[in-house]
């Protein structure tokens, strides 16, 4: 197979919307994938936040991936350690070759911008609140939406808890026919979350009705969880929004942020606040907040690994007293290098590793600074 470009003097403008497809060889196994990436306007390196949807060929299953890379171009070309870029002119076509043993590849196209009149919700602006995953990734149960386009609301209002499912400002929400509890509305974003009731598997209706009228229908593919975690810039790159909880070998107040002036200690638990794990033990009614006791939990299994290293989770279900918030509480291993860290988490269908977490050398004494058991930060 060959592929190709046009060559072109200069680097070319690389950002904004590409639909992708591909297919990769690892480890003897051939996937195929489709998915989205969304290229961060500005100077080099440029961040790149994508999604990837894998179909894979001997088991026939699928599963959602979201990720975060960065690209300086040298001209129209980039490499990493895994894989080649090549632009064409203008950035309207990204070819990826993957380096061995990640042999694949891959065809980017710039997408273009939708518009609509009246009522429009934008079918690429759809997305988690959380991770900012591209369009093209499934959601989940009781995730946090934030929707995109014109004339969603006549106004800007924010909902208390719990979040009302009869509509805000006389704007509603429906996903697969049900009501959606509503965080937010302003003429061109809506938070919403997923009702519980909607079926993993299944093809859902998204639209938005108010004075205006009802606009455009929107589907999107339900999976049990599409895990998206807060980030400390709000656009879903680099620091997660995760607290010290004071347990283990924690040098840092409880409550306190994560960054590179408090990082992380091999041994602390930690709190890591998301989206998208979906269903919840015991259940609650859409839009109301965790309950505080007893706790609830999500029903499927929620890995964590740091750099590919497996952190022990303790908890993972619904932050008491919030309304569409998860809390994951995640112990961080021994091993590490220090510095930057990627923070991956995974449920049975999906996975994210797009976030950073800043982690301290191991202390000399490893011992336990406080060993006593903490229920989830209220």
């Amino acid at each position: 197979m060959i592929v190709g470009v046009k060559t072109h003097a200069g680097t070319p403008a690389l950002s904004g919307l590409y639909y992708q497809a591909g297919f990769d060889e690892v480890g003897g196994q051939l996937d195929s994938w489709f998915g989205s990436l969304n290229v961060i306007a500005g100077a080099a390196p440029q961040t790149v936040l994508g999604h990837q949807r894998i179909a894979n060929g001997i088991l026939g299953t699928t599963a959602d991936h979201t990720y975060s890379s960065t690209i300086s171009l040298a001209g129209n070309t980039f490499s990493n350690t895994k894989a080649h870029y090549i632009v064409g002119d203008g950035g309207a076509v990204v070819i990826t070759s993957g380096i061995g043993p990640n042999l694949g590849i891959s065809l980017s196209l710039q997408a273009p911008t939708p518009t609509g009149t009246g009522v429009f919700l934008n079918p690429t602006g759809i997305v988690n609140a959380a991770s900012n995953a591209p369009f093209t990734a499934r959601i989940a149960p009781g995730e946090l939406l934030t929707l995109y386009g014109s004339n969603l609301a006549s106004s800007t209002q924010t909902a208390g808890i719990p979040f009302p499912t009869s509509g805000l400002g006389n704007v509603h929400v429906t996903i697969g026919g049900l009501p959606a509890a509503i965080y937010y509305v302003s003429p061109s974003q809506i938070s919403a979350i997923v009702p519980y009731e909607v079926t993993p598997g299944s093809i859902v209706e998204i639209q938005v009705t108010n004075d205006m009228g009802s606009s455009n229908v929107v589907t999107n593919y339900v999976s049990a969880t599409a895990p998206g975690v807060f980030t400390q810039n709000q656009n879903g790159t680099g620091y997660g929004a995760i607290e010290h909880l004071g347990i283990g070998n924690s040098l840092a107040p409880a409550g306190s942020v994560v960054s590179d002036a408090n990082p992380a200690m091999p041994g602390e638990t930690l709190a890591v606040y998301l989206t998208g794990l979906g269903a919840v033990s015991p259940a609650i009614t859409d839009g109301a907040p965790g309950p505080s006791g007893p706790l609830s939990y999500a029903t499927n299994t929620i890995g964590v690994e740091f750099s590919g290293t497996t952190g022990t989770n303790s908890f993972a279900g619904l932050a008491p007293l919030y309304s569409g918030l998860y809390q994951l509480n995640v112990t961080v291993p021994a091993g590490l290098t220090a510095g930057p860290n990627f923070l991956q988490i995974s449920g049975p269908d999906s996975s994210m590793s797009y976030l950073l977490i800043p982690i301290a050398a191991a202390p000399a004494n490893s011992g336990t600074a406080n060993a006593g058991l903490r229920a989830p930060v209220q």
